[in-house]
């Protein structure tokens, strides 16, 4: 494996040759990409420039949106087999990502028990 990212809520990893040699590895096995999603993700595949940032994130109808200042800006794909159940014996963690780390200050967590809808979502964002 040559390289590691994370775009769309999926993890790629690309094949390759170490150092470019075709007696690394074979030429079938070089250039391929390999795309992985366990359970639900979803990720704002862009720099989220300077300054407060307000960000949510809804669990609804099986899928998660993700929302930055009040506009969605992704959302997972449908489960359609099964409800999303994110449940788990692990402590949630913010800001401590698969591949980074965020790198700034949290100035406020809030967590509700049901999905907030778009309208609110963004007057939520307004008031900050």
């Amino acid at each position: 494996m040559t390289s590691l990212t994370v775009f769309g809520g999926k993890l790629f990893a690309s094949m390759g040759s170490c150092t470019s040699s075709h007696l690394d590895a074979p030429a079938d096995f070089r250039g391929k990409v390999y795309a992985l999603q366990t359970g639900q993700c979803v990720t704002h595949d862009r720099d989220l420039g300077s300054g407060w940032k307000h960000l949510a994130a809804v669990r609804r109808d099986g899928r998660l949106d993700l929302f930055v200042d009040g506009l969605k800006t992704a959302e997972s794909p449908a489960l359609s087999s099964s409800p999303l159940d994110v449940t788990n014996g692990q402590p949630l963690r913010l800001g401590a990502g698969e591949t980074d780390s965020f790198s700034g200050r949290i100035q406020e967590v809030h967590m509700v028990r049901r999905a907030l809808v778009g309208e609110t979502i963004h007057r939520l964002a307004e008031q900050r």
